[in-house]
């Protein structure tokens, strides 16, 4: 008769539970790569992996599986020596997510087997568990590398950011011509609003289609943007405050495309903004610039030299690719983006 596991019948729940509530998502945690729904706490799993490998009549063990939820490092090398005694031990993990529990199985080194239906799954656990086991222990190759062993990843962590930060000064180079500094510094990143011609014949302004015109509400640093008529275009004034009640969106009512003019009051409709972004005429106007600083992100108008740098032609060979026409999950497809690249910018497109 198979022996019964400590899982099955005295597992320290209080324990594991206290683990899983500070098994957060911090700087430099596998979890980062993707927030990933339904994560799996690492440190609490490899605790409960523990338990379903050890039999009850293991005396010591419970107490170890309690030093593996406190992330007790001599804990995990005992355990790992006990899972390597263990004949047929093997974990199976076939809905994998972001790899949490391939990685709390390599943590108490038992045998895993892991997959998913999910093809960005698939690349996550690859990314955060398989590729960093086959380079356990080396030593990094990058140029300036000390070329000493490191325990673990290390080695692989200083390549991958060695060369991740030369891929990205690189790029920036490259780009420069598109994502242009505002002031000497870098943009951290630029807000867009969607557009449409006012429907009213005595306006027919560029209609922003702005369900919030606050781009930040963090205290001491509130902005907020106020579109404004100069020379028949329409652009936006960044505001520093808190944004007034009746100016902080010109949607109208809480369901639907339906907006209001904020120049002239026109309502239209969404049956009106369907019909104009089926004929390719719906489109993207720079509201904001933001940088971020160490106090929070401040927000700017964009200059002229952003505003052209945004103002680029999409690029000829675009891939095809139609998108799923299910309007109570993917409503685009009404508004005339029926392909991946309509989600795109015209800048974003030249980017990628």
């Amino acid at each position: 008769m198979a022996k019964r596991r400590i899982i099955e019948n005295r597992l320290p729940l209080f324990e594991l539970s206290a683990s899983a509530m500070t098994d957060k998502v911090h700087k430099g945690h596998p979890g980062n790569l993707h927030l990933w729904w339904n994560r799996s706490p690492i440190t609490s799993s490899s605790a409960l992996l523990f338990a379903a490998l050890s039999d009850e009549d293991d005396t010591d063990a419970e107490s170890l599986i309690t030093q593996i939820a406190a992330d007790d490092k001599l804990a995990f090398q005992t355990a790992k020596k006990r899972i390597s005694g263990l004949k047929n031990a093997k974990i199976v993990d076939p809905f994998s997510g972001f790899g949490g529990l391939t990685i709390a199985s390599e943590r108490i080194g038992a045998p895993v087997v892991s997959g998913d239906l999910n093809s960005v799954a698939v690349l996550l656990t690859k990314a955060a568990a398989e590729i960093p086991a086959v380079f356990t222990d080396q030593a990094a190759v990058h140029p300036e590398g000390q070329g000493t062993l490191g325990s673990g990843s290390t080695g692989l962590a200083e390549d991958v950011e060695y060369y991740g930060q030369r891929l990205g000064e690189e790029a920036r180079e490259i780009l420069r011509y598109l994502y242009p500094l505002h002031e000497n510094e870098e943009c951290f990143s630029w807000v867009w609003v969607r557009s449409t011609e006012c429907a009213n014949p005595a306006c027919k302004c560029e209609m922003p289609l702005s369900s919030s015109y606050i781009l930040s509400q963090k205290k001491d640093k509130e902005y907020w943007a106020e579109p404004v008529q100069i020379k028949g275009k329409t652009l936006f004034n960044i505001n520093r405050g808190v944004c007034p009640k009746d100016k902080e969106t010109n949607k109208v009512g809480s369901m639907g495309a339906k907006f209001a003019c904020p120049f002239c009051g026109e309502v239209i409709t969404d049956e009106y903004v369907k019909k104009q972004g089926s004929a390719g005429k719906l489109g993207n106007i720079l509201m904001a610039v933001a940088l971020d600083r160490e106090d929070g992100r401040d927000f700017y108008s964009p200059s002229e030299e952003q505003m052209k740098a945004a103002a680029v032609l999409k690029p000829d060979d675009l891939p095809a690719g139609e998108l799923p026409n299910n309007t109570r999950w993917f409503s685009t497809p009404a508004f005339g983006m029926k392909e991946y690249k309509d989600l795109y910018t015209s800048r974003q497109l030249q980017m990628l």
